[in-house]
């Protein structure tokens, strides 16, 4: 049971992490539409976050191979 739970948590985070990489670059290659987001949730939407939800996800997935 516990394989599945890291699976599916692999996949949420893999669904956010590519949210947060549409965001990214929808911020990137449009700055105004920075005036959408609170201030304190760009970091969160930053290249390096990103990067991080991708590194997560994946390792919770294999995490969670038999």
């Amino acid at each position: 049971m516990l394989p599945q739970l890291f699976i599916s948590l692999g996949i949420f985070l893999l669904l956010f992490a590519i949210t947060a990489l549409v965001i990214f670059l929808l911020l990137y290659f449009f700055p105004s539409t920075k005036n959408l987001l609170p201030e304190a949730w760009e970091q969160w939407f930053s290249f390096r976050f990103v990067s991080y939800y991708f590194l997560v996800s994946v390792v919770l997935i294999f995490i969670g191979l038999p």
